[in-house]
């Protein structure tokens, strides 16, 4: 009989379970009930809503609601608890798909009865695009006027402080129609669509009237003594006018003072400055100034607004301290010594000047841009000094040469000059020396001042996408002079013709780091013996990375000491003077001494040109030096030309 009892209660029991359980995790959630051992009927727990709640990120969420019942003690609905594993975040990013919440509810009747039920919450990424709107699609801006992309704003349903980023460049010194992409990610990476700026580059004619009187002057410069002279000024900002006048010899900025954002700005008016300087030592000087720019863009009938003619010495002089200037559109002719110079010594003849030292001094942000140079007797461009490595070889041992700090030295014309084409010294972070032409440089055939691009101790940065071509008869002449650098160079995608020596080294630094020779076209003049190294003055190692170029037209490979023994080094010792990443031997037949991963021709015509004589230096399809190169994608991508480079460089300064 008790056993019988026993079994009525357990089925008693079970039904009430069957009965009175939650819904099937759909529409009611997942509900359970469990009534005590005494046998009353549990409370129900009911969710409103689905069990399983999806969140776009961003969304706020509100809890669906809930009813609670039970059949002895009616609504419980406000005695039920809940709790949250985790403070819902509907705002914060969502990784690995989405992010889940449990809610769990719970209540008890008055007999102990207690039901429970539980919902998940999942936070999904935002799938809602960004939108970048503009206040214009075009703008206008004169020709050589400084331009700042105007900013876009981009609105987004989540996350407010979006900016969009730029893509593109403007050259505000070439007349036409560029464009600027703007691009903006939302944080769960839905990007918006681009909008795109045109940007319209105008000449403009600047006339010689003042702001106040309607025109763009802040002050119109004039000549008095066969000169135009402004000095001892703080004028941030201001655009001085110079206006063209008949028998001035020169134009002379002495102690002005700008700001970063703000230079003070020389520009022609009214057409063309011309100044022929004469007996004069210097055409155009700028001393003891700083955040200055010097600018013919004045004219639109004039490339070069500003003309020197026929200087004694120099045809523009910047010194004494001057810093952050600026030289565009400016035309220099027949200078009696270096065509332009921008230095500044510790020293002035016997006088030393301390406030000069390096650590006192640095010149910064030097740009010489679309500047025409045609006669020079020494230098073409000659921007820092000579000697940043050794103070003891100056007038004042103990004042080492100031350091340069951001160089920019791209799209001038250089013509017949005596020493070396382009000339840098100190300059030691923040240089780029790019798409220059150079023409019948080392006119003087001298073998300490015959660079194509000399590049004295301290030096280092990128030299690309330049064409230089030497004298005729420049025996003694270099395509490129290095001496040195406590920082690497990169040298890539450059034109070099008519040099009977390609690379000439001197390594004057203790701690010289690694020339980078790549992609280059080197051509000879069917003379000279390709590559001169002094890499064993110091006792540092001096490295070299010589890949992908074209040597071509020259008379040997080092130079031939007996029978068929040559040498490209002093001491005929490659100890000091790894070559990628090998030792090259002292001595060797020219064969030895060919640099593996280079194209070596004894004959021009041998590399395969389009048309080499005329000056075409892109390659043929059956070159050997299409595809033969290796990958530098990571320094540089383009080709001379700005063609991408394939993920198979050819070799030369030209990608087929």
């Amino acid at each position: 009989m008790p056993n019988f009892v026993t079994l009525l209660q357990f089925l008693s029991l079970l039904s009430l379970l069957i009965c009175c359980s939650g819904g099937d995790g759909g529409q009611g959630g997942s509900e359970t009930s469990v009534p005590t051992s005494r046998g009353s009927s549990p409370p129900v727990i009911s969710l409103t809503g689905e069990s399983v709640i999806r969140i776009t990120r961003g969304q706020p969420f509100e809890e669906p609601g809930f009813l609670a019942s039970d059949a002895q003690d009616g609504d419980l609905s406000a005695e039920v608890s809940v709790d949250y594993s985790a403070a819902i975040d509907t705002l914060s990013l969502v990784q690995d798909g989405n992010r889940e919440y449990l809610i769990s509810y719970s209540v008890n009747d008055s007999d102990g009865n207690s039901a429970h039920a539980t919902r998940s919450v999942l936070i999904l990424p935002d799938d809602q695009v960004p939108v970048i709107s503009l206040s214009a699609m075009s703008v206008t801006v004169d020709l050589g006027a400084v331009f700042s992309p105007p900013k876009a704003a981009v609105w987004d349903n989540i996350d407010h402080d979006l900016e969009a980023t730029v893509s593109g460049s403007i050259d505000t010194f070439t007349v036409g129609t560029h464009y600027l992409t703007y691009h903006a990610v939302d944080l769960d990476g839905n990007p918006a669509a681009q909008m795109t700026l045109a940007v319209l580059v105008q000449a403009a004619e600047i006339t010689c009237t003042l702001k106040v009187d309607g025109g763009r002057c802040d002050e119109i410069l004039t000549a008095a003594h066969n000169m135009y002279a402004y000095s001892d000024r703080d004028a941030p900002g201001a655009i001085i006018c110079v206006q063209p006048a008949v028998g001035v010899q020169g134009l002379y900025i002495t102690n002005v003072q700008g700001a970063e954002e703000a230079p003070v700005t020389f520009v022609n008016c009214n057409g063309q400055v011309a100044l022929d300087t004469g007996v004069w030592t210097t055409g155009i000087g700028i001393q003891n100034s700083r955040y200055i720019r010097l600018t013919g863009t004045g004219s639109p009938s004039h490339f070069y607004g500003f003309v020197q003619n026929n200087s004694a010495d120099r045809g523009l002089e910047a010194g004494n301290g001057s810093s952050d200037i600026e030289i565009d559109h400016v035309e220099i002719n027949n200078s009696g010594q270096a065509a332009l110079t921008m230095r500044t010594y510790p020293f002035s003849g016997s006088t030393c000047l301390p406030e000069y030292n390096r650590s006192n001094f640095t010149q910064y942000n030097t740009r010489i841009h679309h500047v025409k140079i045609d006669g020079a007797g020494a230098e073409g461009i000659y921007v820092g000094t000579s000697h940043y490595h050794d103070p003891s070889t100056t007038t004042c041992p103990d004042q080492a040469q100031a350091a340069l700090i951001g160089v920019h030295i791209y799209a001038n014309m250089i013509n017949s000059v005596v020493n070396d084409g382009i000339q840098i010294g100190g300059a030691i972070s923040d240089v780029h020396v790019h798409d220059n032409v150079i023409i019948d440089y080392a006119l003087g055939n001298k073998a300490s001042h015959g660079g194509g691009l000399q590049l004295n101790p301290g030096t280092n940065g990128q030299f690309y996408n330049n064409y230089l071509r030497a004298a005729a008869g420049a025996s003694n002449s270099s395509s490129v002079v290095y001496a040195g650098s406590e920082r690497s160079v990169y040298l890539y995608n450059n034109i070099f013709v008519d040099s009977p020596k390609a690379i000439l080294t001197l390594n004057s630094m203790d701690n010289a780091s690694t020339l980078y020779v790549l992609n280059n076209t080197f051509l000879g003049d069917g003379s000279g013996d390709t590559f001169y190294f002094f890499c064993n003055l110091m006792a540092t190692v001096q490295t070299y990375v010589i890949k992908n170029n074209i040597f071509a037209g020259y008379g040997s490979i080092g130079h031939n000491f007996w029978a068929d023994q040559y040498s490209y080094f002093n001491g005929n010792d490659g100890t000091n003077c790894p070559v990628n990443g090998a030792q090259m031997p002292g001595y060797g037949s020219q064969n030895d001494l060919m640099i593996n991963g280079n194209l070596f021709a004894p004959l021009i015509v041998d590399v395969g040109f389009i048309d080499a004589e005329g000056g075409d230096f892109g390659l043929q399809a059956a070159s050997p030096a299409v595809d033969a190169g290796e990958d530098f994608g990571s320094i540089f991508a383009t080709d001379f030309g700005g063609k991408a480079r394939d993920l198979y460089f050819d070799m030369g300064a030209y990608e087929r």
